[in-house]
């Protein structure tokens, strides 16, 4: 068992992670905001999404 660390992992700002996505040419983005995406689809009727998962899964 260590007793003291060896290193420390400091997390990269979202921006920095998706500038050098951009940079390595994974990604292409002008810079400006996302607009929301639209919902996928609706659920009909009264049960919810997680009432159908778990029905599903019986």
């Amino acid at each position: 068992m260590r007793k003291k660390p060896v290193g420390t992992r400091k997390p990269k700002a979202l921006r920095e992670r998706v500038e050098a996505l951009r940079r390595a040419g994974v990604i292409a983005w002008s810079g400006r905001r996302l607009r929301p995406a639209k919902p996928a689809g609706k659920v009909r009727g009264n049960k919810t999404v997680a009432d159908l998962l778990v029905e599903n899964r019986e």
